[in-house]
């Protein structure tokens, strides 16, 4: 990916990444009510939100900095002209309007450089999240419902 790249080439893998995150999000969910006693299933599934909005809180401060922290760096390196804090505080959205010539060229690398970092971050953290998902065993879901009408019956 550059600064030149097309919208298809880098929103294939944002789709192929959405189907995935919804196709998946509930396994976790469905795998804590399903193997937790019935009395346990509201704290269970409480703590199991906790965990994931906790995760996510510090997995995004962890990119964003490293994101700043690269993009500082590299801007520092490359173009020590540019004010680093007005890049940060212009956000990428208005880039192109504070910015231009060969500034803007160089705030962009640096930028694409950054973004860069932080795709290996997330794919290095999805890779841990595969294999830790590897390692539990594979065990058919207790079937609770069934338990209840046979003792009905």
């Amino acid at each position: 990916m550059n600064t030149d790249s097309s919208q298809a080439r880098y929103m294939g893998p944002e789709v192929l990444f959405g189907f995935g995150l919804g196709l998946g999000n509930q396994i976790s969910m469905t795998a804590v009510q399903g193997f937790s006693k019935p009395e346990d299933v509201a704290n269970s599934t409480g703590i199991m939100l906790m965990c994931q909005a906790i995760s996510g809180a510090y997995f995004v401060a962890a990119a964003q900095s490293l994101f700043a922290n690269l993009l500082l760096h590299t801007l520092a390196q490359t173009a020590s002209n540019i004010d680093a804090v007005q890049v940060i505080n212009t956000g990428a959205t208005e880039i192109q309007h504070v910015f231009n010539g060969d500034d803007l060229d160089a705030v962009l690398k640096a930028y694409m450089i950054g973004i860069k970092d932080v795709f290996a971050f997330a794919l290095a953290g999805g890779a841990l999240a595969v294999l830790l998902a590897l390692m539990i065993p594979l065990r058919r879901l207790p079937d609770h419902g069934n338990k209840e009408t046979q003792a009905k019956a």
